[in-house]
């Protein structure tokens, strides 16, 4: 890695983990090349074995290793305390790679081995993400303009290799709205009536459907579908009530499943 950068978004503080850079080395890189897979295996009565049923990606645990250097490594091993210290919330962790890819995850730090010596301070840094995923630092934004003859329809490009969950942004006004990613088939319905200047969010990733910060879900029926690796088509359509000024937002980050 070009870098690791550890940012602790409570109390603002943040460490960088440079290659060879003026108060650190990093030499050893484990768990970002792949995330673990967990096997879902049924155990059935009164037969011998088990039924092997499916598999899915469990947590990512990864690491890295190398040397806290410089004219005060002590300093340098207390500057990375402050951003490691245990607080109850993920850690921020970005990173480029040696072709130039800059991606980003959160996860918890489980463990620091940093023995305190005299000589040379080397350090391993264990952490485990929730999400097995990497998404890009660069956050993509694609406006759907609603058309009162054709709808709405726009080209959603995922870069990376694995799925990754947009948010979409509804902004009104109009009534019955259907977003639909037309490659994969798997789309889904909001029938609620938003008026003028108003806006509908449906993150993905955490299920959740809010307007003005309010939970709408009663009124979302389908899925809260994802967008596959390369080219993804989404279409936008309101039952009645748009004008010129209805449109469909989708935000996201491209995600890897490895590098």
């Amino acid at each position: 890695m070009k870098y690791i950068k550890v940012t602790n978004e409570i109390n603002g503080s943040d460490f960088t983990f440079l290659d060879n850079g003026d108060d650190t080395i990093i030499e050893k890189l484990e768990g970002f090349e792949y995330p673990s897979v967990k096997s879902v295996v049924e155990d059935i009565p009164s037969t011998f074995g088990a039924v092997y049923v499916t598999s899915s990606f469990g947590r990512r645990r990864f690491s890295w290793a190398g040397d806290f250097v410089g004219n005060n490594p002590h300093s340098v091993r207390r500057n990375f305390g402050r951003v490691a210290r245990q607080d109850g919330n993920l850690k921020l962790i970005e990173f480029e790679t040696y072709d130039g890819l800059k991606l980003r995850c959160y996860a918890d730090i489980v463990s620091i081995l940093n023995p305190y010596t005299n000589a040379l301070h080397r350090y391993l840094i264990e952490v485990v993400a929730p999400d097995c995923r990497f998404y890009s630092q660069e956050e993509i934004e694609v406006d759907i303009p609603y058309e009162d003859i054709y709808g709405g329809f726009d080209v959603v490009t995922n870069l990376g290799n694995e799925l990754t969950h947009p948010v979409f942004t509804i902004h009104g006004p109009g009534n019955y709205f259907t977003i639909e990613n037309t490659i994969t088939g798997e789309s889904f319905v909001i029938d609620f009536n938003l008026e003028g200047n108003g806006e509908i969010i449906i993150d993905t990733l955490n299920r959740t459907v809010t307007k003005d910060g309010v939970s709408i879900f009663a009124y979302f029926t389908g899925s809260f579908f994802g967008l596959e690796p390369d080219v993804n088509t989404i279409s936008f359509d309101v039952g009645s009530g748009a004008d010129v000024t209805t449109s469909l937002k989708v935000t996201y980050r491209y995600a890897y499943s490895s590098l």
